[in-house]
């Protein structure tokens, strides 16, 4: 996790994922809430698009 703190990279996730993060309360979701929360992983909307085949 100190790599995410140290970087000088973007990291993101969909607002779903930290929708679902923020649900629930392990150890693990809450460090990635810490990352979401410290702006060092940013939390992007996404348009979800349905691929037909014709």
């Amino acid at each position: 996790m100190n790599q995410f703190f140290e970087s000088s990279d973007d990291f993101y996730i969909p607002q779903s994922v930290a929708d679902e993060i923020k649900a629930k309360s392990d150890p693990s979701s809450q460090t990635v809430q810490a990352l979401i929360n410290s702006g060092n992983l940013q939390v992007r909307a996404s348009k979800l698009i349905t691929i037909r085949s014709t």
